[in-house]
């Protein structure tokens, strides 16, 4: 007896985010150019061949100093933030899923940009 596939509306509401994320994902690759923050793009456009898939990071005080300084958090309760988010993000530092990989805390946000900027063009030739 071979096991049902339960529907859309049976499924786990991350697993029903996570399908219309994809298809939004694909459709805007599909469309054209387009930058992707975060959602597990680089999974879901695996088979995409002119993908750029960017992995930026800082180091803990980096991030810290970043988000209080954008008031995103109170200074007090900013260690405390990050270290939740890491948690959160456990597993997204496989380097393996990355072309390029650019520290914040070392290279400002523009740096940064302009890094990427010039890999995509590179990516092109």
């Amino acid at each position: 007896v071979g096991a049902r596939v339960p529907s859309i509306n049976e499924m786990p509401i991350n697993d029903k985010l996570f399908i219309i994320q994809s298809d939004i994902i694909k459709k805007a690759a599909a469309e054209g150019p387009c930058v992707i923050i975060g959602r597990c793009a680089d999974y879901i456009l695996r088979e995409h061949e002119n993908c750029l898939n960017v992995f930026v990071h800082a180091d803990k005080a980096a991030r810290i100093k970043r988000i209080v300084g954008l008031n995103y958090c109170e200074e007090k309760k900013a260690p405390d933030f990050v270290t939740k988010k890491d948690k959160q993000r456990a597993g997204w530092d496989d380097l393996q899923n990355y072309d390029l990989t650019i520290d914040t805390s070392r290279f400002s946000v523009d740096i940064a940009v302009d890094l990427i900027i010039d890999a995509a063009k590179k990516l092109d030739q």
